[in-house]
């Protein structure tokens, strides 16, 4: 029996879509635990982390952004923006 679905021809026709499958497929089980929450992190010039905002309820973060005292955060899994108010609200300090 033979597939001719779009997925697999795809698959077949794009080594770079083959490569990007077996990646995600073996590191995606190495990190459960970055799954199983959501949030932005706040890094200094240097590129280390000095805050950061995390909820597990909150997940497939993809975007972060600040305008004046609000931190706005955008979800694959959400229809709406979360809105923080960063006076209200400091990040969570720490070092990873």
């Amino acid at each position: 029996m033979q597939d001719n679905s779009f997925l697999t021809q795809v698959t077949m026709r794009y080594p770079s879509v083959r490569k990007i499958i077996a990646f995600g497929l073996k590191h995606l089980q190495k990190m459960p635990t970055l799954m199983k929450f959501g949030g932005v992190m706040e890094l200094d010039l240097d590129g280390k982390p000095i805050g950061g905002y995390f909820d597990d309820t909150w997940r497939f973060t993809t975007s972060g952004f600040k305008i004046g005292e609000h931190l706005y955060l955008g979800s694959l899994g959400r229809q709406y923006f979360l809105r923080l108010n960063l006076t209200q609200n400091p990040p969570v300090g720490g070092t990873l």
